[in-house]
């Protein structure tokens, strides 16, 4: 009944795509007086084009859209861009999924297979999603295999972030928010633009926000995670010659967060949990967390210290163009908190990441006015990364060691990357084009890892403990991997008019390989897996752009295949705290994605974004079980055969409505009226399919109310989020701290904001 529910919620959305808006997209108005909606300029693709000609599924948001509603960051708005995720897990990687499809797990071993980009530069570290949209000029969702233009682990899909650029004229604009209810707090975010001499613009932005959380901890009475967040950026822009620009920025970002938005949500016996620790285990916004390191109640704190800098430049030769890009970018991440989310000093985490990269790119590209068009450059890349972990044990399972211990972890990850790309494009004919793509990888990677066990608190050499179950014996560890690797595209491009385009797309990705350096394995057992292997992507796609009704309504529709093997997912063992890395498996994710706008009037936007997914692991034996499976569940041998399962965070339907009215209060002012509702379809959170890792399917509602001169001198609004206030998650797994009949503890979630209700209020000085 409940999928026939959905396809009914599907089938009215799409009864309903006659009703459309745009994710912050105007409308223009012709010397005609004719409506048009105005065109989107995406740079994804290393050049500026329209939105329309791409061919490939994007999505585009305004970023002073995206700052209206109150988003702060990828995750934050993921649930309502069908087809994408965003998890935050406790641990070293955030969770980035396309399509059904992703690296799934948490770890310092893991780099995504959806790649993000920041004013053209490419990070490597998937928690650089973390930081906030900023002076935000747009941001686009590439789905399906990027990298034979764009580069390094885009093997499913992109997200492309570009800030404003430093203006010809002063600007000046502050912008200030408080919020009640969830996340109860404010923000405020100057930026300053403008000339500083005949040849150089500049421009400058910092943002702070202050901020209780939205879950909240009934032992300590505050509100978690508590966000004290601080980001400052400088972009300059220099003149060099007529036709040499300069583009130069720095950032700096520091957040400073106490408390996990995290609490148990199920138990094998929550009348005795509930008896011993006062948690009810249901995920309804509460949690009973207190953290001890040292023996010194810390709670959760997690900070995150990161810069990025860049040095752009672009040489214009009339129908050529060089272009530069010169990066660096480094993080320091410190991140603590309960294993077990109970008020007792039982059991506590503490990893510490210390991330430094540095990249260069040349690439030469044609201007695009004539029948045949290429791009093509070298993209040079040296990252390292530092990890150590230090896991407490107070409430050793018996046997497994006489008294509290802490497990010492340390890795480094060191990886030089280069790579030589170029794409072509011939146009056929007025009306048919075709275009190639290919990129050639040579990687190379050292990893190193090390463990050693101490009586807790001493940290003393010779306190250590190698004895006993191998996830307690000291070990150490060191492996290399040189890869090649080829990542090409083929496309089709048929326009038989000049506001239809149809394309038919191929397209593959590579994802490098890596080490398994959190296993807590035994060196015997951990030299034969403690390296594994890259994971290759193929999609298949064909899709169409129209512009229909004098560029009033706009329609882009997709069809997919993706498949993936050498599936990298990684899950942790909650007993022992160690991590398992399967690179065995394979899977498939198809579908149909729609996006369209309608511009009815001066006064009315409406619009839908839409996705059906079918997603499968065509082959996955040797995944882990999940806590307290039996032999009857499908647990032989603590490993599962989840072969035509459905992957994690694969909904099967997803729709997002929008609609904005604006009404002329008078000559001068107007009152405009916003709307979003999203529906996502059900779907596991969990890495090991454990049927109490499902989050049931859900619709949330924002709406605002925004009133200001209709110049854009200055406006203010209320927002507010998730009316209903669904509790909803984001990311599920296993504790053993709470144990129960089947012995396989409960599980805990990552729990989004409940309802948010914000006063904004932004002036221009320009």
């Amino acid at each position: 009944m409940k999928k026939i529910l959905n396809k009914e919620a599907l089938l009215y959305g799409t009864a309903l795509s006659i009703l459309m808006t745009v994710h912050g997209t105007a409308y223009t108005q012709a010397e005609d007086n004719v409506i048009r909606l105005e065109e989107i300029v995406v740079t994804a693709r290393k050049r500026a084009e329209s939105l329309q000609d791409v061919p490939a599924s994007v999505q585009a948001y305004a970023g002073a859209a995206v700052q209206k509603e109150g988003y702060v960051d990828i995750g934050a708005m993921a649930a309502s861009i069908p087809n994408f995720a965003y998890g935050s897990p406790p641990g070293a990687s955030d969770v980035l999924i396309m399509r059904g499809l992703g690296t799934v797990g948490s770890g310092p071993h893991f780099e995504p297979a959806v790649g993000q980009v920041y004013n053209g530069f490419f990070a490597s570290r998937s928690r650089l999603g973390r930081t906030a949209f900023v002076d935000l000029a747009q941001i686009e969702i590439l789905r399906g295999p990027q990298g034979a233009v764009i580069g390094k682990n885009t093997s499913l899909g992109v997200i492309n972030i570009t800030w404003n650029k430093p203006t010809e004229n002063f600007e000046a604009s502050f912008l200030g928010s408080y919020d009640f209810e969830d996340n109860e707090g404010f923000e405020v975010e100057a930026v300053i633009s403008g000339p500083l001499t005949d040849k150089i613009r500049g421009r400058f932005a910092v943002n702070y926000k202050d901020k209780d959380g939205f879950v909240n901890n009934t032992e300590t009475g505050r509100q978690s995670p508590e966000s004290e967040d601080i980001t400052t950026r400088v972009l300059f822009e220099v003149d060099i010659s007529e036709n040499l620009l300069a583009e130069v920025f720095w950032q700096h970002t520091n957040f400073d967060r106490q408390g996990k938005g995290r609490e148990l949500s199920f138990c094998n016996n929550s009348a005795a949990v509930l008896a011993a620790f006062g948690d009810d285990c249901t995920a309804n916004g509460t949690n009973v967390v207190r953290n001890f390191f040292n023996g010194e109640e810390i709670g959760e704190p997690f900070d995150l210290n990161a810069d990025m800098a860049g040095l752009t430049l672009t040489w214009d030769l009339g129908d050529v163009t060089v272009t530069s890009l010169t990066g660096y970018q480094s993080s320091d991440i410190s991140d603590t908190f309960s294993s077990d989310l109970s008020p007792g000093d039982l059991r506590t985490i503490n990893n510490i990441e210390n991330y430094e990269q540095f990249s260069q790119e040349i690439r030469v590209a044609s201007d695009g006015s004539g029948r045949f068009n290429y791009i093509a450059g070298i993209f040079f890349l040296d990252n390292d990364i530092e990890f150590t972990q230090d896991a407490d044990f107070r409430n050793a399972p018996p046997g497994f060691f006489l008294k509290p211990l802490r497990r010492h972890q340390s890795a480094t990850i060191d990886t030089q990357n280069i790579s030589v790309f170029g794409e072509v494009e011939y146009d056929l004919t007025n009306q048919f084009k075709i275009a190639a793509g290919i990129r050639y990888t040579d990687e190379k990677r050292d990893g190193t890892a090390a463990q050693t066990n101490f009586d807790i608190y001493t940290f003393d050499n010779e306190g250590a403990k190698c004895g006993g179950p191998a996830f307690l014996r000291c070990n150490d560890a060191a492996g290399e991997i040189n890869e090649t690797a080829v990542s090409w595209n083929v496309n089709a491009q048929w326009r038989p008019t000049d506001d239809t385009l149809f394309y038919a797309t191929v397209a593959t990705g590579f994802k490098s390989g890596g080490f398994n350096v959190l296993s807590g394995l035994s060196n015997t057992i951990l030299d034969q897996v403690f390296t594994f292997k890259d994971e290759q992507s193929i999609n298949y796609e064909i899709g169409g752009k129209h512009d229909l009704f004098e560029n009033r309504f706009r329609f882009n529709w997709s069809i997919f295949r993706t498949e993936v093997t050498d599936l990298q997912v990684s899950s942790n063992d909650p007993t022992v705290i160690a991590q398992t890395v399967n690179n065995a498996g394979e899977a498939r994710s198809q579908g149909v994605e729609i996006e369209a706008k309608w511009a009815v009037s001066y006064e009315l936007n409406l619009g839908l974004s839409a996705a059906f997914l079918d997603a499968e692991y065509t082959s996955f034996i040797g995944s882990p079980c999940f806590g307290g499976q039996t032999a009857a569940e499908g647990c032989v041998a603590k490993t599962q055969d989840l072969t035509g399962a459905t992957p994690t965070r694969a909904p099967d339907y997803q729709f997002t409505f929008d609609a904005d009215y604006t009404v002329q209060v008078t000559e001068d002012y107007d009152l405009t009226f916003a709307g979003k509702w999203f529906f996502v379809d059900s779907q596991s959170l969990s890495v090991d399919n454990d049927p109490q890792g499902l989050q049931d399917s859900y619709h949330k509602i924002n709406a605002s109310l925004t009133y200001g001169p209709n110049d854009g001198k200055w406006y203010i609004s209320l927002v507010a989020r998730n009316l209903t206030d669904e509790i909803t998650s984001t990311f599920i797994g296993g504790t053993t701290a709470v144990n129960g009949p089947r012995g396989g503890g409960g599980r805990y979630s990552f729990t989004e904001e409940g309802r948010t209700i914000a006063i904004k209020f932004k002036y221009n000085f320009n």
